[in-house]
């Protein structure tokens, strides 16, 4: 059932595993009929707007996340903002992200990875925070 959030994380598993099409219609359904829908749901919807370059799309679902004591909030507007050329707005949730991880720029590989499972995506998240100003220097990078 689509709005059943028992199993944690059934709906973001689906796209981790690389199904497109199935895993993101299940989560905007979810999305429609639970008012209350776990904020994962949010993160994955982010995930396939940005892998489809929809960055409008994925702006409003990071907007939609906003969980302010998880770095990933941030992140995914920094991201998004980023990628939509809005540098200042990018930098200001760079700024926040830092905040809540000030040990990003030396974990923010592993962090991400730790989520997003398909190398291509993660690598092209950690060109965005580069682009928004994060230092990711300090971590050895696989692209």
């Amino acid at each position: 059932m689509p709005n059943d959030d028992t199993a944690p994380g059934w709906k973001t598993r689906v796209m981790r595993g690389g199904d497109w099409e199935r895993g993101p219609a299940i989560a905007r359904e979810a999305v429609r009929i639970n008012p209350f829908v776990r904020e994962a749901v949010f993160c994955a919807l982010w995930v396939d707007a940005f892998r489809q370059e929809t960055f409008d799309d994925a702006y409003m679902w990071a907007q939609r996340f906003m969980n302010p004591t998880n770095f990933w909030s941030p992140l995914m507007a920094a991201v998004s903002l980023a990628c939509l050329g809005e540098g200042k707005k990018a930098e200001h949730s760079i700024g926040h992200l830092l905040q809540l991880r000030p040990d990003f720029s030396e974990n923010g590989h592993r962090l991400i990875r730790h989520y997003v499972k398909f190398e291509d995506l993660a690598c092209r998240i950690e060109d965005a925070l580069e682009l928004a100003g994060m230092d990711l220097s300090r971590i050895a990078k696989d692209h």
